[in-house]
């Protein structure tokens, strides 16, 4: 509030700050420190509002099955909690989620998750939220194991919701193999929890822990979390209003590059908003109509978008650099580099990641056609 005296009149100016879906003020080069600057919370896909968030994660729903059978299991969810809550139910194998709720239970949504695509019915006033099929889930599967990395397993489940909800999880219980599930009146669960594959099933304690992710593969997953909150897809090149990527070769930074007359000194992406924008390198100097999903490739000949496959080689401290290949799923990992072959949605979701995302340990990202 600002208060201004102009003679016997006394103005109250009030200021007041919103957030609007419209672009950021045009300061560049930026570098989007939240992956969320482009898109508010409040265009988030379910307002939390305080509720409590239970997760239960799994790998499979069926007793039995056959090497790459994929049968989809049934599984009974019983709610007994009064409090208001959002259910996330996870598993790697397809399943069919019946969601029964007892007298006085609040439940206000659930959310299903998994690689494969699930099925669930719930009674009437319950939201439902689909998020399982691939390409569109927080993590692979949720189960205690970390399955094929960290991001798939309970700690990247558990921090996937954290970032696409924008709140913290109250619990997490989970097992390799589960039929029945049954929250008490306190929050506990309870189910039929089994273990094995294609032998003897043998019952196995519910796991309640849920380690953390290391630094670099909690930001990651925040991110993709965040691109399925505001996109409906990881891809981010399929957002309104996302913005599009900068990469600069090293020979030609070396020799100083400016965009809109701000000095590059960064060994990584840079996150810029749609528009037009003026590349200045050690040879040309270009002027370059920037799209949200561009990639836009700045070399001694000049810019010019980069389409199609690409190759992405990250590039840092092995203890960094070596597990984030691993969760993102790099094809080529060793030591202190990590190289993808990716297509164009591919490769612009990872520029997109390290562009927004400040990584201690990653020292330099590069492009190539």
């Amino acid at each position: 509030m600002i208060v201004v005296m102009r003679g016997s009149v006394l103005l109250v100016l009030a200021i007041s700050a919103c957030w609007t879906n419209q672009a950021p003020p045009r300061q560049t080069p930026i570098r989007i420190a939240d992956p969320m600057e482009f898109a508010p919370r409040e265009t988030g896909p379910l307002a939390v509002g305080g509720a409590e968030i239970h997760v239960f994660g799994a790998y499979e729903t069926v007793a039995q099955r056959g090497f790459r059978e994929h049968t989809r299991g049934d599984v009974t969810v019983r709610i007994h909690r009064t409090a208001p809550q959002i259910l996330v139910l996870s598993a790697y194998e397809p399943a069919r989620y019946r969601i029964e709720t007892a007298p006085g239970a609040h439940l206000r949504a659930v959310i299903v998750n998994g690689y494969y695509a699930h099925k669930v019915s719930a009674p009437p006033g319950v939201r439902i939220i689909d998020l399982s099929g691939e390409g569109r889930y927080l993590a692979a599967s949720g189960n205690p194991g970390t399955g094929s990395g960290l991001a798939d397993g309970a700690a990247g489940l558990v921090a996937s919701v954290e970032g696409y909800l924008g709140a913290r999880v109250t619990s997490y219980h989970g097992c390799y193999r589960a039929t029945s599930i049954t929250q008490l009146e306190n929050g506990e669960m309870t189910a039929d929890c089994t273990d094995g594959y294609g032998g003897t099933m043998h019952e196995v304690a519910l796991d309640r822990t849920r380690p953390e992710l290391p630094d670099a593969i909690r930001a990651y997953v925040a991110f993709r979390a965040s691109l399925l909150a505001r996109c409906r897809t990881w891809h981010a090149a399929a957002c309104s209003n996302e913005g599009g990527v900068i990469v600069i070769d090293r020979s030609v930074r070396d020799a100083g590059v400016t965009i809109d007359g701000v000095a590059v000194r960064s060994a990584m992406p840079i996150k810029h908003a749609p528009g037009s924008v003026t590349i200045v390198g050690s040879v040309t100097t270009s002027k370059v109509e920037l799209r949200s999903g561009h990639i836009i490739r700045v070399t001694d000949q000049g810019a010019a978008p980069l389409g199609g496959r690409g190759q992405i080689a990250i590039m840092g401290d092995a203890s960094v650099v070596t597990p984030l290949g691993g969760a993102i799923g790099g094809s080529m990992c060793g030591g202190t580099s990590c190289i993808f072959g990716r297509d164009h949605d591919g490769l612009f979701e990872l520029l997109d990641f390290f562009a927004s995302t400040e990584l201690a340990g990653v020292h330099e990202v590069r492009v190539s056609p």
